[in-house]
């Protein structure tokens, strides 16, 4: 009797020591979590693991995306400081789901790869010598886990189509950057001017060889015939002789206009601008380093276009060319995107479409991948399925959803919300940064600014008045305030 007494005792205890650990935070069960009330966040982001979307990919968009912010600013301050962008785990319990260990292989693979290509030095162990000549340890150059870093190098304005009677078609913006270990990033301006009303307008069919589908004249023609552009360089103090920048050298030698600010640059009115971001992507892709495309809106239809082009000249190396998608509205119908998808499979699995969502309960996405389509009766189609994204503060419609400050902040929020990830901004101020130089902030400062002037200005005419004022005075020896105009001489 006392032995099955024992035994029962052993097995409640054992029984509540397995039910604390299982009730635990260190091992939670599905059916264990505590529920959290989600009600307020779309069903479009409830469950991002189930869109492939991991903290890697959201830092890398969100990195993408201040490339697409920043492509839209105009005026040169501040232009030629370095994008960075930091992350921490915020909750030290939830570090496994921010992929600490990938971001730990990420820098591994960059510090190799930057080891590689400097020159040895003899006699000194994990180490290389970088441009400037000073020995550092393996990868000192490459950004550390959940850092990314960009620096923009060159600007590309107003790049348009001559069409008849000195009328311009298009007006292409690009803004191209350098990352660790060589890699390139070219972000597209979207539709800001009346230009870019046109080129969205011109949607007239134009058919691929082969039977290739149909594709946007508009679209088409803003990145492949557009010529006669200006470029800025901005990074001064990088090599010339650098062989993956070396069209755009060639293309401006000697053309080089030495101003107060950074140096411009008036190509031959022939040259394409087509031709040098291939040329630029080819060269970048040829020293195994990942090419980068990205916009906004129409800048996403851009970004898509010299994405195809690289992987077509380099298909070998199509699975290093990564695109970034915000907004983006499609250029051709499902069969030109089922002939490119045979084309370069490994290009679709690079391929990160965003999406934004406005508020619930409608939970609709944005407009402009939605509803742009083709003339003729064709139906429209994108190169990959959306990954959308939702912002704590979401926009009230689909049209306010379409705005590139609401997918920087829906892309924060989102590694806040989805991999308990604080991030950090430092560099160029764009709209949403919350740096000092945020046209939003400058524009409140103004504001107030004006306000102020105005309350001085009235204050100034009040004094000026033709009958005095009555303001109150302090009488010596009483506390009380009696008015100035009532008080004997």
């Amino acid at each position: 009797m006392n032995r099955h007494r024992g035994r029962g005792r052993r097995r409640r205890a054992l029984a509540g020591a397995l039910l604390t650990v299982l009730t635990t935070s260190a091992f939670p069960l599905p059916f264990m979590r505590k529920r959290v009330n989600r009600t307020v966040l779309c069903h479009q982001c409830r469950h991002a693991g189930g869109q492939g979307v991991d903290a890697m990919n959201s830092l890398d968009a969100t990195a993408m995306a201040a490339l697409a912010s920043l492509v839209y600013v105009s005026g040169w301050k501040n232009r030629t400081l370095p994008i960075e962008i930091r992350a921490y785990s915020s909750k030290s319990k939830h570090a496994w789901r921010s992929g600490w260990a990938a971001e730990r292989a990420r820098w591994a693979k960059c510090a190799a790869r930057a080891a590689r290509a400097a020159p040895r030095v003899p006699g000194v162990q994990s180490a290389f010598l970088p441009p400037h000549g000073t020995i550092q340890k393996l990868g000192a150059d490459c950004a550390p886990p959940f850092h990314r870093r960009w620096q923009p190098t060159y600007y590309f304005t107003d790049w348009s189509e001559p069409g008849p009677g000195g009328i311009r078609w298009h007006s292409t913006t690009a803004l191209v950057a350098r990352g660790d270990a060589g890699a390139v990033a070219v972000a597209f301006m979207g539709s800001a001017d009346m230009r870019h009303a046109i080129t969205n307008v011109q949607i007239m069919e134009t058919h691929e060889k082969r039977g290739g589908g149909k594709t946007a004249r508009g679209m088409r023609g803003a990145f492949e015939r557009v010529r006669g552009g200006s470029i800025t360089r901005l990074d001064e103090g990088r090599r010339r002789d650098d062989p993956v920048f070396r069209a755009i050298e060639d293309a401006c030698r000697g053309r080089w206009l030495h101003t107060n600010g950074p140096d411009v640059c008036r190509p031959d009115k022939e040259q394409l601008l087509a031709g040098l971001l291939d040329d630029l992507a080819s060269a970048t892709l040829g020293t195994n380093a990942p090419i980068w495309v990205t916009g906004h809106s129409l800048g996403g239809a851009l970004a898509l276009q010299l994405a195809l082009f690289a992987a077509k000249r380099r298909p070998r190396k199509a699975h290093e060319v990564r695109v970034t998608t915000f907004g983006e509205p499609p250029i051709g119908d499902r069969r030109f995107f089922d002939a490119q998808r045979r084309r370069h499979p490994r290009l679709a699995r690079r391929y990160d479409r965003r999406v934004a969502v406005a508020a619930p309960p409608g939970c609709r996405p944005d407009i402009v991948p939605a509803t742009t389509r083709l003339v003729g009766g064709g139906s429209s189609a994108h190169f990959a399925e959306p990954r959308h994204v939702c912002a704590a503060d979401p926009p009230g419609n689909v049209v306010a959803a379409h705005a590139m400050v609401g997918y920087w902040r829906a892309l924060m929020d989102g590694l806040r919300r989805d991999f308990a990830l604080e991030t950090l901004y430092e560099g160029p101020g764009f709209w949403g940064s919350e740096t000092f130089d945020d046209p939003l902030l400058v524009e409140a400062r103004r504001k107030v600014q004006k306000q102020l002037q105005r309350e001085e200005e009235r204050l100034r005419k009040r004094d000026k008045a033709p009958f005095p004022l009555r303001r109150p005075r302090l009488v010596e020896g009483d506390e009380s305030c009696v008015e100035e105009g009532l008080l004997s001489s």
